[in-house]
């Protein structure tokens, strides 16, 4: 096989064709977003066989001959070959290769880590990053001298990845799978024939005094001090110890944000979806906790945490949240206060120990098959980078 150096500017063109956004054309054209585009394959959402309305905004049209590369956080790397006519965002530039030179080929060298590295490397804009387009054509590139080369290496590429993209289907399902166990786990003890037996009281009733805001203070960018967890910590009823961050606290305030085992933790502020989830803290190493999660002490000797946490993190506890959510500009909150009224079941105390005992069981061999699926993931996820880089590396 053999290979020449030229200038990515040199094998395509952009082609802004830009569609009148009062036009009849513009009311018949399906529109495309980057949104619209999967980061790293290239797929194309269903919501692409809509017909759009964006207004007055400007788009541009493409068709079956294009390329579509997202310049707009280029990092994303969303570069998509489209099978229909339509317009997109500006934010998509549809980039025509040149006579010879194979059109799937160019998205798979557009979607490899040299360019994406490149469009960074050439950005404008901070915040909101661009790739600059003149400046990224001007990249020194090698490719096959002939079509029918390029065409090979594009169709073995296509194979390979259609492989990869059906393991991570397949992961992503077991994954699923594990968390619907999860939930399937806590709804049969909160939501069976014994649980509508059992007497209700408010949370408050079964707490040491109120609730407890944590630590305010900035933790420190490296491993002195103290452990500080945060809602990055909180999994499924579980603390779990990855992402630690630490911070440095007097010998004062260590005594009073000193977690004890037992202790709940309840994350009062972020988004709707993180807002109420609640974990037991059952170590002895210590840590303290961060100002957006409120400590619940419980009186062990009527109430399991465990059980408890449990249960303000079913779908019935979850309603309960969801009914007393103040909701802010990007986040929503609840009040700590409002917690306490919460009518928790409360069977007798060994039953709560044993339901409690058993969930956390599941609940950990759950995790643990969580956790093999999302490693199982980032390998797959890294695969697909892995085959475009052994392809083009064969043209350096």
């Amino acid at each position: 096989m053999k290979f020449f150096d030229t200038r990515l500017g040199d094998l395509l063109f952009e082609d802004r064709n830009v569609v009148d956004p009062n036009s009849s054309e513009a009311k018949e054209l399906p529109y495309l977003s980057l949104e619209d585009i999967a980061s790293g394959s290239g797929k194309i959402t269903m919501s692409a066989a809509q017909l759009g309305d964006v207004g007055k905004s400007m788009t541009f049209r493409f068709d079956e001959r294009h390329i579509l590369y997202g310049k707009l956080r280029p990092y994303l790397n969303k570069v998509a070959l489209p099978n229909f006519t339509g317009r997109c965002t500006t934010e998509l530039i549809p980039l025509l290769p040149k006579d010879g030179v194979s059109r799937e080929y160019l998205a798979f060298l557009l979607r490899t880590s040299k360019v994406v590295e490149a469009a960074m490397r050439q950005k404008t804009g901070a915040r909101m990053p661009r790739a600059d387009i003149r400046n990224l054509f001007k990249l020194d590139v090698t490719v096959p001298s002939f079509l029918s080369d390029q065409q090979q290496i594009a169709k073995e590429l296509e194979i390979q990845l259609a492989a990869v993209d059906r393991a991570r289907a397949a992961t992503e399902e077991r994954l699923s799978a594990a968390k619907r166990l999860a939930v399937a786990y806590v709804r049969e003890v909160f939501e069976s024939q014994a649980a509508s037996t059992w007497p209700r009281v408010p949370l408050g009733d079964v707490c040491f005094g109120r609730a407890q805001y944590g630590l305010s203070e900035k933790s420190n960018g490296d491993v002195l001090g103290i452990p500080i967890l945060g809602m990055v910590n909180i999994y499924g009823g579980l603390i779990v110890w990855d992402n630690l961050r630490h911070i440095t606290v007097s010998d004062e305030d260590k005594e009073k944000y000193l977690l004890h085992r037992g202790d709940i933790l309840f994350n009062r502020t972020n988004s709707a979806e993180l807002v109420g989830k609640a974990a037991v803290f059952e170590d002895d190493r210590e840590a303290v906790f961060a100002s957006y999660l409120v400590r619940f002490r419980l009186k062990t000797y009527v109430a399991d945490p465990h059980f408890v946490t449990f249960y303000i993190n079913s779908s019935t506890g979850r309603r309960f949240i969801e009914s007393k959510m103040a909701r802010a500009i990007g986040q929503v909150n609840i009040n700590p206060g409002i917690m306490l009224k919460m009518p928790i079941p409360l069977p007798d105390l060994p039953t709560q120990q044993n339901l409690g005992a058993t969930l956390r069981e599941r609940l950990f061999t759950v995790r643990r098959l969580e956790q093999s699926s999302e490693d199982e993931l980032t390998s797959i996820n890294n695969l697909s980078g892995a085959l475009l880089r052994e392809a083009f590396e064969v043209a350096e």
